[in-house]
């Protein structure tokens, strides 16, 4: 079945039917399209959110014992560490979650540059020294991530303007 434009009623002004039809469609596509940018950011954040809560929930008694092999600092240390940047985590998250979706670019910013920071930090720690690939290069793909919702979501997109 095809469309058939011509015998079409479109009113007593065609064009400005099909003009006001495509305005319609647009805004339709263009707040699918936010809903979609910002589910897609909370799913990039929503690792941190888990890690960020396993971490802060276990009182950094999760992941003390690794950082203590890789560093040797004390375990008490480690845990402070660990606890600390779970907290980290979570607040950079929130800061990126609550910029987004009340459409405040700076704090977004700020959430994003401080969870690249810290996937940084967390892959020079455990995945250089002995190097390990595979979730070194895992790593590095969320820091692309992050940067590109920094720069294309945040910046260059209806979400945040």
């Amino acid at each position: 079945m095809t469309a058939d434009f011509e015998s079409a009623n479109l009113g007593s002004n065609p064009s400005g039917s099909l003009n006001t039809f495509s305005l319609h469609f647009f805004y339709f596509a263009n707040c699918k399209m936010e809903l979609i940018t910002k589910i897609s950011i909370v799913f990039i954040v929503l690792m941190f959110i888990i890690s960020g809560t396993n971490k802060t929930m276990s009182l950094g008694t999760s992941e003390m014992s690794r950082f203590t092999l890789k560093t040797g600092l004390s375990m008490d240390v480690s845990q402070m560490i660990v606890f600390a940047a779970g907290l980290y985590e979570l607040i950079a998250s929130m800061l990126v979650l609550y910029g987004t979706f009340n459409k405040d670019s700076f704090i977004a910013s700020i959430g994003s540059y401080m969870l690249i920071l810290f996937t940084i930090l967390a892959t020079l720690i455990f995945y250089t020294m002995p190097f390990k690939y595979k979730p070194f290069l895992s790593n590095l793909s969320v820091i692309a991530g992050l940067y590109l919702m920094l720069n294309i979501c945040f910046f260059k997109s209806e979400i945040l303007v």
